[in-house]
């Protein structure tokens, strides 16, 4: 079970930011959420409780009390970085690799993302189709299935 919150001490300036920031039609929904975040938990509200009432999860309500408490006001308006999926292929590479394709692998009849990212050391999630850019053709619910020679004369 989880420990009971302290209601959140908040100053009667980031009170009334909070509250502008809530009730403004031009903030953006995920600040304005962030923002009732904090002016419920400033009430006294059981994280649970919050989490029902602004339909999201409670990890959430427990992130955005703890990163308040970190930075303040300015805090709820910084989302995290988020990683790029994959990571670039240098076009001489991507160059190699598109020629590379233009016959079939030993043993196989098309080129898969997995056997390309083995042959040329790539990721994985680099994902054939963005290597091969639009000549790649791809079936539905599954990684590249081939690549188009014809477009190439």
């Amino acid at each position: 079970m989880w420990a009971s919150s302290t209601a959140l001490a908040i100053t009667a300036e980031d009170k009334a930011e909070l509250e502008r920031i809530v009730r403004s039609g031009r903030t953006e929904q995920r600040h304005a959420l962030r923002a009732r975040i904090i002016l419920g938990a400033a009430e006294g509200r059981s994280n649970n409780a919050l989490a029902k009432e602004l339909k999201t999860s409670r990890p959430t309500i427990v992130d955005w009390r703890a990163r308040y408490m970190e930075g303040g006001v300015k805090a709820l308006y910084q989302d995290r970085p988020r990683g790029k999926s994959f990571e670039a292929v240098a076009r001489s590479k991507e160059a190699e690799i598109v020629a590379k394709t233009q016959s079939p692998p030993a043993n196989a009849t098309h080129w898969s993302c997995r056997r390309m990212a083995e042959t040329w050391g790539c990721q994985q999630s680099n994902r054939a189709a963005h290597l091969a850019g639009p000549w790649a053709k791809t079936a539905p619910g599954s990684n590249i299935q081939a690549i188009e020679r014809s477009s190439f004369h």
